[in-house]
């Protein structure tokens, strides 16, 4: 090759662009936010962190993928013991959300622990109500539908709208840090 052959642009943000659709397009886009969203709320954990949109979960061979997903069963959510949380969802707004909330409870309880004091733990009731509300269930309004563009039709009968709301919020802040995540 003489220096005056022209090199690939690997790499060229339109490149992939102009090869993909728009809907996949805004999956990457999206994924990309969620890497930055975990790295701006402090969840990395050096590089055993793993997000994807396509495949079901963090499984490095069959037989543990499908333990996983057994173990899973209808949750959107697992803690792992010894390897930390893992968290599903819908869309990569909703399960951002659901890592994020089950982050933030476990630094807490962490904490609680730390002062060395017995937990009072809540009656079953009231965990009963809580899970509920954080499935999604409880979060939407009864006029959400005709106030919120980004919500998909049936989120309260089907639980897929939990996260969805505070989503664009997450997008805008990033904007403003940096955009380059959307290329």
């Amino acid at each position: 090759m003489t220096s005056t052959a022209r090199r690939p642009t690997h790499g060229a943000p339109t490149a992939v662009r102009e090869r993909v659709s728009a809907t996949e397009w805004a999956t990457r886009v999206n994924l990309a936010a969620c890497y930055r969203l975990m790295a701006l709320y402090g969840m990395t954990d050096l590089l055993y962190n793993h997000i994807t949109a396509r495949a079901p979960g963090p499984a490095f061979n069959r037989g543990e993928k499908d333990r996983l997903v057994a173990n899973l069963g209808s949750n959107n959510a697992m803690v792992l013991r010894n390897h930390g949380l893992l968290a599903c969802g819908v869309s990569i707004a909703q399960a951002f959300n659901m890592i994020y909330w089950l982050e933030t409870t476990c630094r807490i309880q962490v904490d609680m622990l730390a002062c060395g004091r017995p937990l009072h733990l809540p009656d079953q009731a009231v965990v009963t109500r809580t899970a509920a509300a954080l499935s999604g269930a409880e979060i939407t309004l009864p006029n959400e539908a005709d106030t919120n563009p980004a919500l998909k039709a049936g989120a309260q009968s089907n639980r897929s709208g939990y996260g969805l709301l505070e989503w664009p919020a997450r997008l805008r802040k990033l904007d403003r840090i940096d955009r380059s995540f959307r290329d």
